[in-house]
């Protein structure tokens, strides 16, 4: 569709049209623009909204016809022909983002597009994505159910165009809904420019693009949050003839009013729609029949709808009850802006409209289904008892440790606040177990911000309705880029549930530190209470629960409370800590310190701050501290079940297959010498905890890559710092002084020369090395053999089989090498009694003993040895092997040939798929020999 001057005439009521026709500055820029979208939108496909309501340049004219028809005949004195201009070119933008294709959007996330577009956003848009991405994969199934019609996981970005899936659309489709708006305002001040496009707004200078930009996002905005950008950039009520704020009234409304049949057409069996929220979308928009303005109330706009269902009746309701309050809110603000501006008639700035009528608001009546929302309840308390076991199982450690994860948060935002009852102290928490012969109680007392009445109500006592996710927090402690200013641990919603596993009744005392008084509440509750009575009372500011128990559960706390450090670790930034035991009158007092404060290294990701990890003196994997919380299980078995972390333990490098029964060739390799610690702040609730905070759903890749540098910078020091001893291919011993955190062995490389590469899968392959002689561990080198066989790679692993059954197991691995792995011949060089010795198992496999009575037989140093072959002979490699059983002297010599260089197998493939960690590294830090 080409946008012509005409176009805009039968838009533009006759009244003001002169305005625009005789504007020679603005308009022919406002008709270019749309033309250029247009030609934009009609060549872009929306692949990520086929399904969708229309969008087109069509949906855009639309936009801009209904906002000229909520421009009131009063206000027409007032606007002017730089109004109808950007107001054209606004709608036109404002949905422009939804249009992007695969290529522009993988160039708009890709990590390398840095840019910044306005004076607005501080995120790139790589990051937004990001970001996107970690909350996707924390959807609820509602919300994923309602994107993508299942619960299943959330797929990951395709590099090449070509392979976007339906369901990868749907994720990217959901991620553009929620930022066109900016997008809009991104495309008009040059993002379109990056993605390959034409400048979207020529003939416009920079400001007024800006503006026509930020005109098109305030669609997706509150209202008023809109003025400190205006006032600040512009000016509130008029700006060179633009009237800013109308202009957003007008637009935010007419795509509002954009809800007819029109924008659903029936016939749509080409693509079949995948999203609910499109079915929805689609069914809504069909249900609308009418919208009129002829009838007898003026001051209001009519709409006729038919929906066929109970789904389609409540999203219409929804919608025009969301048309009216916007429409109110509309009103409201152009009279605070606009209200008391007679002198320069801005008064008349006014809308069309005041009501919206409909069937649908105005007892609806179907044959077809009851028009109201009716919906499954919950009985709760029985719902909350049946979610305790699951969620936590029955130790009572479970409701200590959240509790004294509300409590730590409860200080860190009071100190983050720096309320004055803290005094520049670092808060305080206390908690204590008093066990008698017959009663037993267990006590947290805590000094940070305490609770209100709305916060006891709605979120403590409100299993599942996390403080965190409020305005009012979000408002206290997120910046404006959205990140959390404090390393808050609740994020869930359920610590108060968790209580009960304590014991059946709990009591509360709190006062929230910014109480006009020094009255607080208070309340006791037991878990299935219908009513709870919360009564005022006097109280220090902070928080006090305390729980009877009985004595079977008062003695797995008790030595659980004993056994803190490995369930909690907190700095000295953090609140202090103490642990008060009774029993029987004996008074023990633990303060609950860092457990790892002397780390090996530091530093901060995109998502965790204060990461800090170091080496374990214990024999057992321990767990990560979260904001100094301990995620693992708690159990009366150890403190070690179930362990996690997120940091990749991945392998340094990939052995080749060859090598896959450690048990016969011994663990000589590349490992890291102990386990590790790891402690970090995660103020963003980014770590991929399970409900129950006892396991990770994955590592992270930040952090894996961050300690997997470190460590593989220090065994390259050493790697260089002993090249020389290490490439004589004599035994060598590199201690846990020099190299203090990998251990590695002669075993862990492949020597040629003056080369040596590590015995790893991934580099030998891409160094095209075809044939790998093994020596076995026990030869000392003192041949010098690298130099007298300066083109052959070799080994130095595994000991020689010693027994019938060694070498049958040994006969068994080389032959399912060559038969279901990517090995071409082996041949292995060995005592002519040891291979005869296979005849003497009770039952001698037939085709081990054909392959002994085939094989050739050599004299080597004075005894007569057998070189057994596995696979079609390769000339070179059997001469090369006779000329090294001459000049070798070693207890084991193995040749393993692969024409591919792939020393694959099988039922190792899986394990190949993924690199080792150090196999890159090694790469780009050492130079790779040819093959």
């Amino acid at each position: 569709m080409s946008i012509t001057i005409e176009t805009v005439e039968k838009i533009i009521p006759d009244e003001i049209f002169s305005l625009f026709k005789s504007d020679a500055q603005y308009a022919p820029s406002a008709i270019t623009a749309a033309n250029r979208f247009s030609e934009w939108f009609k060549v872009s496909g929306i692949p990520f909204f086929k399904n969708y309501t229309d969008h087109s340049e069509r949906h855009s004219l639309e936009v801009f016809s209904s906002a000229m028809e909520f421009i009131s005949r009063d206000s027409f004195p007032v606007v002017s022909a730089e109004d109808i201009s950007v107001l054209l070119c606004s709608c036109f933008c404002h949905d422009c983002g939804m249009h992007l294709t695969e290529k522009q959007f993988l160039k708009l996330v890709n990590e390398n597009h840095i840019k910044i577009y306005n004076k607005i956003d501080k995120i790139t848009w790589p990051s937004l994505w990001k970001n996107f991405v970690q909350e996707a994969k924390r959807f609820n199934q509602d919300t994923l159910i309602s994107i993508f019609g299942d619960i299943e996981p959330i797929p990951n970005l395709p590099s090449n165009i070509l392979d976007f899936t339906d369901r990868q659309r749907l994720l990217v489709g959901e991620f553009l809904r929620r930022n066109h708006p900016q997008l809009a305002h991104d495309i008009a001040l040059g993002l379109s420019e990056y993605l390959s496009l034409p400048q979207m707004l020529p003939g416009f200078d920079n400001r007024i693009r800006d503006l026509i930009g930020y005109i098109a996002r305030s669609h997706g905005m509150d209202l008023r949050t809109t003025f400190p950008y205006i006032g600040s950039e512009f000016d509130i009520r008029d700006f060179n003839r633009i009237h800013i704020v109308y202009l957003m009234g007008l637009i935010r409304l007419a795509d509002y009013a954009q809800i007819q049949a029109t924008r659903a057409p029936t016939l749509r069996t080409i693509h079949p729609i995948k999203s609910p929220i499109s079915q929805r979308e689609w069914r809504v928009h069909q249900s609308v029949i009418n919208i009129t303005r002829t009838h007898d109330d003026p001051d209001a706009i009519l709409i006729d709808s038919r929906p066929s269902n109970v789904s389609d009746f409540l999203r219409v309701k929804g919608w025009l009850t969301d048309l009216q309050s916007e429409m109110d809110k509309t009103w409201a603000v152009l009279g605070e802006v606009y209200g008391r501006q007679e002198a320069s008639r801005l008064d008349r700035l006014h809308l069309s409209v005041r009501r919206i009528r409909s069937n649908v608001l105005e007892n609806f009546a179907s044959p077809d289904f009851v028009p109201d929302s009716i919906s499954f309840k919950v009985a709760e308390t029985e719902m909350l008892s049946l979610l305790l076991s699951p969620l936590y199982g029955d130790h009572p450690g479970y409701g200590v440790r959240e509790l004294l994860q509300n409590a730590r948060d409860a200080v860190i935002e009071a100190k983050a606040l720096d309320t004055p009852h803290l005094k520049k102290e670092i808060g305080k928490i206390d908690v204590f177990l008093n066990v008698n012969e017959s009663t037993a109680s267990f006590r947290i007392v805590d000094n940070g911000v305490g609770m209100d009445i709305d916060i006891l109500k709605n979120y403590f006592l409100n299993a599942g309705a996390s403080y965190r996710t409020s305005k009012s927090w979000q408002a206290t402690y997120v910046d404006d880029d959205g990140h959390s200013t404090i390393a808050r641990s609740g994020r869930f919603g359920v610590g108060a549930l968790a209580a009960f596993l304590i014991g059946p009744k709990i009591s509360v005392k709190t006062r929230r530190w910014n109480a006009n008084d020094a009255m607080g509440h208070e309340f006791s509750a037991g878990l299935h209470d219908k009513e709870i009575e919360i009564k005022p009372a006097k109280r220090d500011i902070g928080c006090e629960i305390e729980i009877e128990t009985d004595s079977h559960r008062a003695g797995k706390l008790y030595a659980y409370l004993k056994d803190h450090k490995h369930y909690y670790s907190f700095d000295k930034s953090s609140p202090r800590v103490d642990i008060h035991l009774s029993e029987d009158g004996d008074e023990e007092i633990i303060h609950v310190d860092e457990n790892n404060s002397d780390p090996i290294n530091t530093f901060n990701t995109n998502k965790f701050k204060n990461v800090r990890w170091g080496l374990s003196n214990e024999r057992v994997d321990r767990p990560d501290f979260v904001n100094g919380i301990a995620v693992r299980q708690i159990s009366d078995s150890g403190p070690y079940s179930s362990i996690d972390s997120l940091y990749g333990l991945g392998e340094l490098f990939n052995s080749l297959s060859f090598d896959k029964d450690r048990a016969y060739y011994g663990d000589s390799s590349i490992k890291r010498r102990k386990k590790f610690w790891l402690t970090l702040e995660d103020p963003d609730a980014f770590a991929p905890l399970n409900l129950s905070r006892t396991q990770f759903s994955s590592f992270d890749q930040e952090i894996t890559d961050h300690i997997d540098d470190f460590l593989f910078e220090s065994f390259a020091r050493s790697v260089d710092t002993f090249h020389s001893e290490i490439k004589s291919m004599k035994k060598f011993v590199i201690g846990e002084e020099h190299s203090p955190y990998i251990y590695f062995d002669r075993g862990a490389f492949l020597f040629r020369g003056p080369d040596i590469i590590p015995y790893d899968y991934d580099i030998v392959r891409s160094t095209g090395i075809r044939t790998i002689m093994n020596v076995g561990k026990t030869y000392d080198g003192s041949q010098n053999i690298n130099q007298r066989f300066e083109d052959q790679w070799f080994s130095c692993r595994g000991i020689p089989p010693s027994s019938p059954s060694t070498l049958s197991h040994n006969f068994r691995a080389m032959r399912d090498l060559v038969q279901f792995g990517e090995y071409d011949y082996i041949v292995g060089v060995m005592p002519i009694e040891l291979a005869e010795s296979l005849k003497s198992l009770v039952r001698p496999t037939r085709w081990m003993v054909d392959l002994v009575d085939r094989s050739d037989e050599i004299e080597r140093f004075g005894k007569r040895h057998a070189i057994v072959e596995i696979g079609e002979r390769v000339d070179s490699v059997y001469n090369k092997t006779l000329l090294a059983s001459e000049e070798i002297r070693s207890d084991l010599l193995d040749v393993y040939y692969s024409e591919s260089s792939d020393f694959s197998f099988e039922a190792y493939r899986e394990k190949v798929e993924i690199r080792g960690c150090f196999a890159d590294r090694w790469a780009n830090f050492f130079p790779s020999p040819s093959a």
